[in-house]
This record gives C-alpha cells, sequence and structure tokens, in this order.
C-alpha cells in the first residue's frame, strides 16, 4: 500500500466516482463520528471557469471557513490582501496551499472531483499543482477522483490508487447491475420476462455504468409513451451494434421517445425550452419559478422526462439527475446518432436553443412589466424600453424570481446566440 498522501480514484462514467466523492464530503461534514474534519471540495464540470486557478482559490476559501489555523495564517501572511490574479498555478497554489499547510500541523482533507474534465488551456500546468501535493505534510489529504486519462496517470503515479474498472471490481459491478435489472423489470411484466439473454446484452451494452443501468431501469418501468416492453425492445434495437458515448445514445434516445410521444407542437416547443434552460440557465429556479418564466404548464413535459431529470417538489430546483446528462444534452446538436431525426437535433443546437431562453425572457417581461410607451409628437412611432432589474438589486416583494431572471439575464441569453453561431 502507498504511503501518498493522495488518493486517487479513477473510473470510466457512470462508476460511482462523483458519488463517492460526494459521499466523502458529507462524511467529513457531519458530526456524527466526531468533530468535523476541516475540508474542501470542487467539483469541476465543462462550465466551470476557464481559469483553472480557480479550483485552489475556491478550494482555500473553504478551508478557511472549515480551518480557523489556516484562515488565521492567512490572514497575518498578508496573501488576503495582495492581488493574486497575475499568478500563475504554480504561484497561486504555493501561496494559499503549499506554504500555508507546511508550515501548519492540522488534519485537513481535499477532495476534487472529475478532475479529467479540467480541459483548460493551461491543463498540463494545473496538474503539476494538483500532485505537487504530495510535497505536503501526511496530515494533508487529497482525494482525487477522474478518468484513467495518461496525463493524470503520469502525474499521479506512486500515488495510492483505486481503479474502479480493475477486472475484480469489473466483474462485482457487472453482477450488481444484473441483479438491478433482474429485480427491477420483474415488477412490471409476466414471470419470465425478460430473457436472461436480453438481460445479459444490457449489461454488455452498460459498460459497467450504473449511471446507464439506471437511466435505463428509468425509462423502462417508468417512462411515458408505449408499454415497458416496447421501451425495453427499443432500448436493445437502439444499442445494437453500437460503439459510440452510450449515455449520448440513451439520452437521445429519451428525448426522441418523449419528443415523439408529445401530442401536440406547443407541448414539443415546451420540451425544447426546458430543455434549453435546463442547459443554459444562468441562476437556478424551482420548478414553479420555470413554469412561471415560460409560461407554460410544464408538468407533462417533466413526467416525460422524468427518466434523466430530479423534479421534486414545486418549490424545488429542477435539475438533471447526473451532470454528465447536462453535458449531453448540451452538445446533442452535434451529435449525429443513427436512425434518428436530423430535424429534430437541429432543434437543440445552441443558437436554438439560446434563442429560444432569450424570447422566454422577453415575453416573460412583457407580460409581467408590460411595454413602457413614449410617444414623440413629431412621430406616429411608438418606442418602447423595458426595464431592466440587475441581479445584485434589491428584489422588490411584488418582483418574482423569475421576472427576476428574466430582467437579468435576457441580454446574456441575447449574446451567447452570436456565440454559439
Amino acid at each position: 500500500m502507498s504511503d501518498s498522501n493522495i488518493l486517487w480514484i479513477s473510473g470510466n462514467d457512470g462508476t460511482g466516482k462523483t458519488a463517492i466523492a460526494s459521499s466523502v464530503v458529507a462524511i467529513l461534514n457531519s458530526t456524527e463520528f466526531g468533530d468535523v474534519i476541516p475540508n474542501a471540495h470542487f467539483f469541476l464540470s465543462e462550465d466551470v471557469d476557464d481559469d483553472p486557478r480557480s479550483v485552489w482559490r475556491t478550494i482555500a476559501f473553504r478551508l478557511a471557513l472549515s480551518s480557523p489555523a489556516y484562515r488565521e495564517f492567512l490572514s497575518k501572511s498578508g496573501v488576503l490582501s495582495t492581488d493574486t490574479k497575475d499568478l500563475n498555478a504554480n504561484d497561486l497554489f504555493d501561496a494559499l496551499i503549499q506554504t500555508p499547510l507546511s508550515r501548519l500541523n492540522v488534519l485537513i482533507v481535499v477532495v476534487i472531483d472529475a478532475l479529467d474534465e479540467c480541459h483548460y488551456r493551461r491543463r498540463q500546468d494545473f496538474l503539476k499543482t494538483v500532485a505537487d501535493w504530495k510535497s505536503l505534510p501526511s496530515s494533508c489529504r487529497l482525494i482525487v477522483t477522474s478518468l484513467n486519462d495518461n496525463d493524470i496517470a503520469r502525474e499521479f503515479d506512486g500515488t495510492y490508487h483505486i481503479d474502479l474498472d480493475s477486472r475484480d471490481e469489473s466483474k462485482e459491478t457487472m453482477v450488481d447491475i444484473w441483479t438491478l435489472f433482474v429485480g427491477a423489470f420483474k415488477k412490471v411484466e409476466r414471470e419470465g420476462w425478460p430473457e436472461d439473454g436480453e438481460i445479459h446484452e444490457l449489461v454488455e451494452y452498460a459498460n459497467r455504468s450504473f449511471l446507464w443501468a439506471a437511466t435505463v431501469v428509468a425509462f423502462v418501468v417508468d417512462g411515458r409513451g408505449g408499454d415497458p416492453r416496447s421501451r425495453f425492445d427499443d432500448v436493445l434495437r437502439a444499442f445494437k451494434d453500437y460503439h459510440g458515448d452510450i449515455h449520448e445514445l440513451l439520452c437521445a434516445h429519451i428525448l426522441m421517445h418523449a419528443h415523439l410521444h408529445l401530442e401536440t407542437d406547443e407541448e414539443r416547443e415546451s420540451m425544447f425550452l426546458i430543455l434549453a434552460f435546463l442547459t443554459f440557465q444562468k441562476a437556478p429556479l424551482s420548478r414553479r419559478e420555470l413554469g412561471e418564466l415560460l409560461m407554460r404548464d410544464i408538468s407533462i413535459i417533466l413526467n416525460n422526462l422524468s427518466p434523466i431529470l430530479k423534479i421534486g417538489a414545486p418549490d424545488e430546483v429542477v435539475e438533471f439527475i447526473h451532470w454528465y446528462y447536462e453535458v449531453v444534452v448540451r452538445n446533442l446538436g452535434d451529435f449525429r446518432p443513427s436512425g434518428y431525426s436530423k430535424s429534430f437535433v437541429q432543434h437543440l443546437t445552441r443558437s436554438n436553443q439560446t434563442l429560444r431562453l432569450t424570447h422566454a425572457c422577453l415575453r416573460c417581461m412583457k407580460k409581467s412589466l408590460g411595454a413602457q410607451t413614449d410617444k414623440d409628437s413629431n412621430s406616429t412611432a411608438q418606442r418602447c424600453s423595458v426595464i431592466t432589474i440587475h441581479a445584485e438589486d434589491g428584489d422588490p416583494a411584488n418582483v418574482s424570481k423569475a421576472l427576476k431572471y428574466a430582467s437579468s439575464y435576457w441580454v446574456d441569453h441575447m449574446n451567447d446566440i452570436g456565440r454559439f453561431e
């Protein structure tokens, strides 16, 4: 076993890396086993700022909140009053992480999830700072999850490594996925369905991804449109001889299925609007607030998309069940799975989706605020202007969060249209 103070957990998409990281953070912040252990975490995604230094800044901020000793050291060292915007990743790591933690004899744990999602221009420099954690005292622990990318493996050589794709782990995972399928499907259909051969096909297609397997179960068992048997057969047909990203195809399949089983053009447009918000939103809204922003009854659409969404109560935020599905839907306009309607995919291009969001914001403002018309005595033309409420302004009691969102971000969504063309 390695003596390293770094634990690297690698595995394919859907093998549970983020679930493990989230569980670790929850345990660290729990008082069940005693005092809370000073800790910080950073979960990367494709939407993270293009500057990798934001990772260390965020971690330093969270460490300062949980460790009085660390916070006091930063305060006395003067680093908090220093302008660090021009420091490179290595110098920033030294100032905020390496120097303080090397001098403090404190137990701290830092968790970085999905390191492979770091697609920054300065990725290699950033990876080196992560690997430099080895130089810190053994009381400073780092837990990292990622794909087994070559550059990450090279930097983490000699660290304690758990490979979720290892042979033993893989075999156990496949058995667990088999059990998941059998237990779920026997509750909805006659005995003897599906056949063992069909279950075996699904297990092979899952490629050890619990995310994929659980989504298939949700789609087949609780999906809308058709019956469980037909939805099951559709999945088998879609993945036969397919060798691409299994999560991309499954997500595309579920969206296409939902689209085909909506009854009206208005419902289908509502589906595109909801997906546009979930993938390009500037701030979260609850289910009730989202319906107000889009000025539509979104309950039917959400039910049709339930295999890939967390819906919750009306006052809870609607979100994808996993961040990777958000990435897939955002990029689906560039995805060309065989057998799928080209026109359907074109509805989901980034420019079309941001255009939808812009129009939705303007419609919401027009209905809620109305247009303020100034009449020029020398012209019969009317000039309309719309009041914009900035996000940092006070929220008047009579301004809903949906209206506040629309008036704060319609310009941002409009600017995104050209950026994505």
